[in-house]
């Protein structure tokens, strides 16, 4: 990582550890092996592990851990908390101890039982340095995931891991108790829920962007589903651009953005919906047969759209809609109602604090919104980008965060057993 001395990973326990590991491997060539007992079965599971905990954090980190163009792998700029690291913190540590621990197991020589020992010792003191770099980098976040994730101890981690997936629906009343508002980090989702975004028009679940990214590296699975629009294209933007052809720009809008936030194109659907003479959704049998339809399928966990006391009627007439299906299905879902510039009046139950390279991150996602972001400097001198920032600006300072930025949710429960 590049930067001043204190920005720097340290490296001064890895290098240490190195040496004994290489002294092991060197003298184990040479060491006659020990006799096939019950120690000795201990290397192969050993040494299959290590395979996969010392290699899936090149992908895992470089997938999910978001590294700046030209850095390391390790050089991530988020938390990543899905895969090897929903089990431990240092899976790759982990790796390279068992790995040590095999080679001194198939030998069963005191010398090559001491190199591993004063190894393994020497990745533990590499982990705890390594943490405290991580907690001074990315702060509360970091604290929260070191408070669910064990340092280095398998059993411990598999058996967190399948108690999460263990938690079902009904279950899910106990993540939301009341209070004040909560930092949507701290919150322990269960494991492998189905997240669906609901979107009036499109860029309306992108203005939360951060939060489903959260979601995302948890290794929760998101579905979207977006009304087919041209609402909010100038004529100036297309002339000559009929209805169906400013539908297909914003479509095409939403699919680059969702391409550039990670999410697969097959999670993506767009809903042919009733629109009034504003070419927003109406409140018709018909729309909420096909929101009926689509939450049918999904069968989602938790849902995302935009909050109904709003000044846009769209956005009042999908909530409303929304509510009535959940209301009448028997499977649990947690709704969370965002805030955007038009939200008239919500409570707070979460939000989802951030820093300004998250912003500049989210400011491009915003941006693939061209029709929106031209319109909106037209109308109001400023971009998309910069109009939804400034709410999340102004919800940091409302609920008197350290965080420069923070998106907003009220929480509505259906079929959750109190």
């Amino acid at each position: 990582m590049e930067g001043s001395e204190e920005e720097r990973r340290p490296l001064r326990w890895e290098l240490i550890a190195v040496l004994p590991a290489a002294a092991l491997l060197v003298i184990q060539v040479f060491i006659e092996r020990g006799p096939r007992n019950a120690i000795q079965a201990i290397a192969i599971p050993c040494f299959l592990l290590s395979v996969v905990f010392m290699f899936a954090p090149f992908w895992l980190l470089k997938r999910h851990g978001r590294p700046e163009k030209g850095q390391a792998y390790f050089c991530t700029t988020t938390v990543v908390e899905c895969g090897l690291y929903a089990i431990v913190r240092h899976p790759q540590y982990v790796g390279y101890v068992l790995l040590v621990v095999g080679f001194a197991a198939q030998s069963q020589h005191p010398v090559t039982a001491v190199l591993a020992f004063l190894s393994s010792c020497a990745f533990y003191l590499q982990a705890r340095e390594e943490e405290a770099f991580c907690e001074k980098r990315f702060g509360e976040r970091y604290r929260e995931y070191a408070s669910r994730v064990p340092r280095f101890n398998l059993l411990l981690g598999v058996w967190r891991c399948r108690a999460g997936r263990k938690m079902n629906g009904p279950d899910m009343s106990i993540l939301f108790e009341a209070g004040d508002p909560r930092s949507f980090r701290s919150l322990r989702i269960p494991a492998g829920q189905k997240v669906l975004l609901l979107g009036p028009h499109p860029d309306d679940f992108d203005e939360v962007g951060v939060t489903l990214r959260l979601l995302m590296e948890q290794g929760h699975t998101i579905g979207a589903a977006v009304t087919r629009t041209g609402s909010g294209v100038e004529d100036s933007y297309s002339p000559q651009a009929t209805r169906s052809r400013k539908a297909a720009i914003r479509e095409d809008e939403q699919r680059a953005s969702c391409r550039f936030f990670g999410l697969p194109d097959e999670r993506l659907s767009f809903l042919d919906l009733d629109e009034d003479d504003d070419q927003n959704p109406t409140e018709s049998a018909y729309n909420e047969a096909i929101l009926h339809e689509v939450i049918a399928r999904c069968r989602p966990n938790l849902v995302f759209l935009p909050h109904g006391r709003d000044t846009n009627k769209g956005h009042q007439r999908f909530h409303a809609m929304f509510r009535r299906i959940a209301a009448a299905n028997d499977r649990p879902v947690a709704a969370f109602l965002f805030r955007d510039p038009k939200t008239t009046g919500m409570t707070v139950d979460f939000y989802t604090e951030f820093t300004e390279g998250d912003a500049r991150w989210k400011a491009q996602l915003l941006r693939f919104h061209d029709t929106q972001h031209q319109r909106n400097l037209n109308t109001r001198g400023h971009g998309i980008d910069d109009r939804i920032l400034d709410v999340n600006k102004a919800i940091a300072k409302e609920l008197r965060l350290d965080a420069p930025y923070a998106e907003a949710f009220e929480v509505e429960l259906f079929g959750v057993k109190s």
